[in-house]
Order: C-alpha cells, then sequence, then structure tokens
C-alpha cells in the first residue's frame, strides 16, 4: 500500500488540476480582499471608507470557502484522482500492482484528505497578512486562534462528504458528472441553509451549518453522525464498486 500512496502523491504533485485547485481555494481571500483594498484606495487615507471588521473578514472568506468554493474543487480533485485512471486508460496497469483495490481506496482517500485539509489552513495564512495590511479592525488572539480552527475544520468536513463524489467518478469514469453531482449538491444545500434550521440534514450542508451557525444546539451532535455516517457508505460504496468493476473499459 505504500507503494500505492506514493504513487497517488507523485500523480497528484505532477498534475495541473489538482494543483490549480489547491491554489484556488489558498489564494480565495485575495479575491475579498482586493475591492476592499480598492475601495480604501479610492476613499484616501482620510475618507470615510470604514474598513470591514476581522471576524466579517475571516467569516465572509470561510463562508464563501465552505459553501462553494471548497465543495466544487475539492470535489474536482476527487473526481481527478479516482477517475483518472479510467479516463486514460490505465487503470489495468494500477490494478496490477500487488495490492489489493480496497488498499487502492485507501490510498487514494489518504491522498485526497492531505488535499482537502492543506488548502483551507494555506488560505488562513494567505488572510492573515491581507487583513493586517488592509487594517481591519478588532484582531486579536482570540480571533485568530478561533479562525484557525476554523479552516483547519472546514477541509476536515467538506472530506466527509468527498467518498460519494469519487463513487460518481468512478461510475461516470470521468469528470463531468461527478462536477455537475457536486453543484447540483451545492444547489440543494444552498436551500437547506437557507431555511436556517438545517432540519433536512443534508450531508452537503453541514460543513457550512456547522462553521457558520452558532445558535442551533443540537446541531453538532446530529451533523457529526451524519457526516460519519455519510462518510463511512461513501467510502464502503468505493470499496464494494471498485472491487467489481471492470477495467478493461
Amino acid at each position: 500500500m505504500v507503494g500505492v500512496l506514493k504513487a497517488e502523491f507523485l500523480k497528484m504533485k505532477g498534475a495541473r488540476i489538482p494543483r490549480m485547485c489547491a491554489i484556488g481555494i489558498a489564494g480565495f481571500p485575495i479575491l475579498l480582499a482586493l475591492p476592499m483594498a480598492v475601495l480604501r484606495w479610492v476613499a484616501g487615507a482620510g475618507g470615510g471608507y470604514i474598513m470591514m471588521p476581522w471576524k466579517m473578514f475571516v467569516g465572509t472568506s470561510l463562508g464563501y470557502i465552505v459553501v462553494f468554493v471548497g465543495p466544487v474543487l475539492l470535489g474536482l480533485v476527487a473526481a481527478f484522482l479516482f477517475a483518472r485512471e479510467f479516463v486514460e486508460g490505465t487503470a489495468r496497469n494500477l490494478f496490477a500492482l500487488p495490492v489489493s483495490r480496497t488498499q487502492v481506496v485507501f490510498a487514494k482517500l489518504l491522498v485526497l484528505l492531505c488535499w482537502s485539509t492543506v488548502p483551507p489552513v494555506l488560505a488562513f495564512l494567505v488572510l492573515v497578512p491581507l487583513g493586517l495590511a488592509l487594517w481591519s479592525p478588532g484582531l486579536s488572539w482570540d480571533v485568530l486562534r478561533q479562525a484557525f480552527s476554523s479552516y483547519a475544520l472546514s477541509g476536515i468536513l467538506i472530506y466527509s462528504t468527498l467518498p460519494l463524489t469519487c463513487l460518481v467518478s468512478m461510475m461516470s469514469r470521468g469528470y463531468i458528472v461527478p462536477l455537475a453531482y457536486t453543484v447540483l449538491a451545492i444547489g440543494v444545500a444552498l436551500l437547506d441553509l437557507g431555511r436556517g434550521d438545517y432540519t433536512f440534514g443534508l450531508p452537503y450542508s453541514l460543513p457550512a451549518a456547522l462553521i457558520i451557525s452558532q445558535d442551533v444546539p443540537h446541531l453538532p451532535t446530529t451533523a457529526c453522525l451524519i457526516l460519519a455516517g455519510t462518510f463511512l457508505a461513501g467510502v464502503a460504496l468505493c470499496i464494494v464498486y471498485l472491487s467489481r468493476a471492470q477495467v478493461d473499459r
């Protein structure tokens, strides 16, 4: 399994799609900071423009990442990781290695875990100097500590929903269908988030709900159980499908 894990990391390192997706997540705070910088420049040093407070700056950037940017880009990475061999016709070579297909699934999921957790942390590291450069008010160690925890947790929460995307990518043996599936799931999740009570308990809405919402007492326990069940079910289905998949087509 170690050999497969190393090979998967090398493939991801040399591929453009995973690298661009990671850059997109890590660099997203820059897109949020640009209009703030422009407004500050237009207002001038003595202007009346009030900068966005730190908590709002952090929350807005994190909200976009956990609701839309992260799920879409990490969903694309998951599709690339699990469908690439089928798309390029190299699945037979991968499964000819002296490892079980279950180990192949676990190796890919470990690589996906790294790719899901690192970019949000890098986004936080990008966010801090931007906030300092823009002189956003309300900075404190407590705010920074809470922001770091939220960014680190966001990647893990999004990752818990990705095995289902992996399954769709293997079944479709391409990138378009899983991407469409992810966008559709996000659209339905946005409807659930718009309700505010999260009674539907949709897996794709729960990462954002856990990060953003602080006033739903039952949410953490319920959400963790649903996300854990979603992750385990997705992993099991990936193993079952790949164990029975035909790799000659």
